[in-house]
């Protein structure tokens, strides 16, 4: 493996595309941008304002509420008949003290690094598509509308409604988070959220008097043993007890503890009746050990479904495939992105548009090369066949 720090190649007309694609996909992965990361979320933010201006001039950034870094937002033909939005995340899930802050060439097709597939490679593919669409005679009867988001990889909080708005204002959403490993695009995708359960107990001195007390970290591990069996037992439905902490002394006894639980569900009904059969099984643990719990929370992102209209939409990709090769397919994954939110506010969105990728969220992240421009031709494609109606 061959680190790829500072090579970046000269820029010109000699370059092949799927160079100059990689190597740009290098400087922008190298741009730390975790999501609480606001000086790498503005560095990164300034250079997709600077790379999608080189498309259309007008692009803008967007302050949030909240949030630690704008949207940035760009547009054409605003009163074209047919509207589409372009979705992508700019914020990764990586921090400065993961040392995963580089990009290695794995192979001649092959780059590992941070955000190379979620979703820097992604927002490459779009620009690409884009930047091909806007040299076709097509273009005038299609605009678009570009929204790249600083919160994703944390649910979204700031940014969900701003893609709720535009998504009422277009007729077809495209979602560029990373295809699945072998190619296939997202279909269907789980409902995801959090559960945070909180163990109320009472502290006393855990040598002279620990009876006095009620040990809240107990009770919250009696709890949990339980609400795994729950998850696993539920159709449909996928809990991971990601994070435990309590107490603030080993000499006293704990007088609160919490737990954070990923939710991820096929609907809503599934994921209120395993909340429901959580909170039955805290009062018994309650009984058993006098510590009530506080639960709260549930799913923030519905899940996405599919309808006929985004059937025809994914019929309409796969035709652009067969044009050019591709055997394009798709499948229902547990991963959530801003595609549900679009969905649900009831836009035919096709969703894992971006690069061939694998390893997402660990440091062994890695896309396909090639997989980018193949990817960004299907798109343009694609556009082109809906400017046509």
């Amino acid at each position: 493996m061959v680190s790829m720090r500072g090579s970046v190649g000269p820029r010109g007309t000699s370059v092949r595309r799927v160079d100059r694609l990689r190597d740009r996909l290098i400087e922008w992965c190298e741009i730390p941008s975790g999501s609480a990361d606001g000086a790498g979320l503005d560095a990164m933010a300034a250079v997709l304002r600077d790379a999608f201006g080189e498309i259309t001039p007008a692009v803008e950034h967007d302050g949030l509420d909240g949030a630690l870094a704008p949207v940035v937002r760009a547009r054409a033909r605003p009163d074209a008949p047919v509207q589409v939005l372009l979705v992508g995340h700019y914020d990764t899930v990586y921090t400065p003290d993961d040392g995963f802050d580089h990009c290695i060439l794995i192979d001649d097709d092959t780059l590992g690094g941070p955000g190379v597939a979620d979703m820097k490679g992604g927002l490459l593919v779009m620009h690409e598509a884009l930047a091909r669409f806007e040299e076709s005679p097509a273009r005038e009867a299609l605009g678009w509308e570009v929204l790249i988001v600083p919160d994703e990889e944390i649910g979204s909080p700031q940014s969900f409604h701003l893609v709720r708005e535009a998504a009422a204002r277009h007729h077809v959403g495209l979602v560029f988070e990373p295809a699945l490993p072998d190619g296939r695009v997202v279909r269907a995708r789980m409902g995801t959220g959090q559960i945070e359960i909180t163990a109320h107990g009472r502290a006393a001195h855990a040598g002279r008097d620990p009876a006095a007390g009620r040990n809240a970290i107990v009770a919250l591990a009696d709890l949990i043993a339980t609400a795994r069996h729950i998850g696993d037992a539920a159709d449909g439905v996928l809990m991971n007890i990601g994070v435990i902490s309590g107490g603030r002394a080993v000499n006293v006894v704990p007088d609160h503890a919490t737990a954070l639980i990923n939710l991820r569900a096929t609907s809503t009904e599934a994921a209120q009746a395993v909340i429901g059969a959580l909170r039955l099984t805290a009062d018994g643990v309650t009984k058993r050990h006098e510590v009530p719990f506080t639960i709260a929370g549930g799913l923030t992102r519905p899940p996405k479904l599919i309808d006929a209209a985004t059937k025809e939409l994914f019929a309409r990709y796969r035709a652009a495939g067969v044009a050019r090769g591709v055997t394009l397919r798709w499948a229902d994954v547990a991963g959530g992105s801003d595609g549900s939110n679009m969905a649900h506010a009831g836009l035919p969105t096709l969703d894992g548009l971006g690069v061939v990728g694998d390893g997402i969220h660990s440091p062994r992240e890695r896309c396909r090369i090639s997989s980018m421009p193949e990817r960004a031709g299907l798109v343009t494609d694609l556009l082109v066949g809906l400017a046509g109606g």
